[in-house]
């Protein structure tokens, strides 16, 4: 039976044996914990990746040292050989400037064709793909913008069929204002306007904190002119910046997505509620059809952990996604729950007990599949689970969007 092109896992930061340095100022106890908390979240994400018969599953921001302990290596490598028996390809994201993290990823990884590199940097990327060897084997996503390395080989790789024809318009290139329709090379099928925080500054002004969205002048080119081939573009809408959107024609995007962040650590059914009526207001009547994913992002410390392990707390979350459904027989809408977990305070607030598993709580709540079950407009396979351990950074929320684009392209040309 085919999977549901809806349903992924997207996690960052997961470091099966470590990566340490971003933990000094935890003592060495702590340290260990820590460790063995990320090798336990690798291998409880593969379970659950499993379990869920997912599409795929996306790892980004997760660098692996190349001095990884033998155990866990070894940990590592059991979890990627499960997936690939299980067919779940896994994209792996790594740095432009992460050259020895890919090398330890590849050496772990051996001769898996299921594993695939996603790579940051256009230039490496067409360094890495035309240089063979140990990369010869690898399926090479470039996860990357106009404006990041060279445009001709950014050309000559989507020309040559050596990559999956994605493009993404990051937003320093779109605050620049550059004419991106006459760098368009052939062969590139998804124009993605990453415009999904307000954390980034405007590159113009000098202040990282100035909102990019206060200044949505450049964007509209981008969403109105989507004369591509193919045609298709995905343009996500975070709500909290929904009215500087009203300048862009959205009759001329093919697919919506929506960013809702609760205001509140515990949101009340109310306060779901309320970012669902946002949502349609910002999405407006006559683009509800095209709003195909949904994205909740919520901050997993220990007491909203304990929340969502209840009843009280799914069920409020599950009646607002339905709220947001579109009218039986229309495009299916996917939800995407992001639960952001905290490992170094986890480590900080639990060395001296044992560590708690805040993933395998989450796959044990019998809430989650229940109140799915009973919902006559949700289903399983329309939710997606993202996983993060410690801060990290917004640029990455649409990865795991492109990626089921693509996934949804592939088999859409299938059918």
């Amino acid at each position: 039976m085919d999977r549901n092109p809806l349903r992924w896992i997207h996690a960052t930061q997961v470091r099966p044996g470590g990566r340490l340095e971003e933990l000094q100022e935890l003592t060495k106890e702590q340290q260990s914990i820590a460790a063995e908390c990320s090798t336990r979240a690798w291998e409880q994400l593969v379970q659950f990746a499993i379990q869920r018969d997912v599409n795929f599953l996306l790892v980004t921001n997760s660098p692996v040292d190349q001095s990884v302990s033998l155990k866990a290596e070894r940990r590592f490598q059991e979890g990627l050989i499960s997936l690939s028996n299980a067919g779940i390809p896994l994209f792996w994201g790594i740095d432009s400037s992460a050259g020895e993290h890919e090398q330890a990823i590849l050496n772990i990884a051996g001769g898996l064709s299921s594993v695939h590199i996603i790579d940051a940097s256009q230039t490496q990327l067409f360094d890495l793909t035309h240089r063979g060897g140990c990369l010869a084997r690898l399926q090479v996503i470039r996860e990357t913008g106009f404006g990041h390395g060279d445009p001709n080989a950014m050309g000559q790789l989507a020309s040559d069929g050596t990559v999956p024809s994605i493009a993404w318009i990051p937003r320093s290139v779109a605050n620049h204002n550059y004419d991106w329709r006459s760098q368009t090379a052939p062969g590139i099928c998804y124009i993605a306007v990453d415009a999904t925080s307000s954390q980034h500054g405007h590159p113009n002004t000098g202040n990282d904190f100035t909102p990019v969205l206060h200044t949505p002048a450049p964007l509209a080119p981008f969403a109105a002119q989507t004369q591509v081939p193919c045609g298709a573009s995905l343009i996500e809408m975070p709500l909290d910046s929904s009215a500087h959107w009203q300048s862009i024609p959205l009759s001329s995007v093919r697919r919506v997505s929506l960013s809702i962040r609760p205001h509140s650590p515990h949101p009340s059914q109310e306060d779901l509620i309320h970012a669902a009526q946002e949502a349609l207001q910002a999405v407006s009547a006559n683009a509800v059809e095209r709003l195909w994913l949904v994205n909740w992002t919520f901050e997993m410390n220990e007491p909203t952990l304990d929340y969502f392990q209840s009843r009280e707390g799914w069920q409020p979350l599950l009646w607002a996604m339905e709220q947001l459904n579109p009218p039986s027989g229309s495009v299916q809408l996917a939800h995407h729950i992001d639960l952001r977990l905290n490992l170094e305070q986890l480590a900080q607030n639990e060395a001296e007990d044992r560590p708690r598993d805040f993933l395998q709580c989450l796959m044990n709540s019998p809430h989650v599949s229940s109140g799915l079950n009973a919902s006559p407009q949700l289903t399983d396979s329309s939710i997606a689970y993202r996983f993060s351990e410690l801060s990290d950074s917004a640029d990455l929320t649409n990865i795991s969007q492109r990626a089921a684009a693509y996934v949804s392209h592939l088999r859409m040309d299938a059918a």
